[in-house]
């Protein structure tokens, strides 16, 4: 059972509080939202919800989520490059948020039912966003479109660049609140007792 395997491989899971997923990595360049924009949305999230930060990806991000953490000076769960996608699910069951760019983690997450967070740049939100109510886009609402949409002649991406950190922020703490149910980590508390 995986989610027996996943409670083995990340101790960390048994921490009391909230746990929010952060995927801040995207196979696409164009995608990525600025690392000092994450590192503030990250600490203000882990101090606000008291919770513990799970940062997942490819072994080559690995690299990219310490230097995240340094930044927001937090020290989260880094499992970059140490989960089997069928491990990235099982995870993903346990998480009371996800806070993702737009990627494929962003879909997982919403299938596994945990409220999510997407951050949009390139791409159309209105077509790739995660569906249903429990799911929340985040784009410059400001850009009737942004320019490049992925092919390369837009080095600056202000449909990223110009997205301030406080829009995720918020975005991220009304979906989590508004689940409209006690968050996985204190219900799997609850029902241990």
């Amino acid at each position: 059972n995986e989610q027996v395997e996943i409670a083995a491989r990340v101790p960390e899971l048994e921490r009391a509080g909230p746990r929010v997923l952060i995927h801040a990595a995207a196979a696409h360049p164009a995608k990525m939202y600025p690392l000092e924009r994450w590192a503030e949305a990250v600490k203000v999230l882990q101090a606000r919800l008291n919770a513990t930060c799970y940062f997942t990806g490819a072994a080559q991000d690995i690299a990219l989520y310490d230097q995240l953490q340094a930044l927001a000076g937090v020290k989260g769960v880094n499992l970059a490059g140490k989960l089997s996608l069928r491990e990235s699910l099982a995870l993903y069951h346990r998480m009371d948020l996800a806070v993702c760019v737009d990627s494929g983690p962003a879909h997982m997450a919403a299938a596994a039912g945990v409220p999510t967070v997407a951050i949009f740049g390139p791409t159309d939100p209105g077509r790739w966003r995660p569906w249903g109510e429990r799911h929340a886009v985040v784009f410059d609402a400001s850009l009737k479109a942004c320019p490049c949409v992925i092919n390369d002649t837009c080095p600056e991406r202000p449909c990223l660049t110009s997205l301030d950190a406080s829009v995720i922020i918020e975005s991220a703490l009304k979906t989590f609140w508004s689940a409209g149910e006690i968050p996985r980590s204190a219900r799997e508390r609850l029902q241990a007792h």
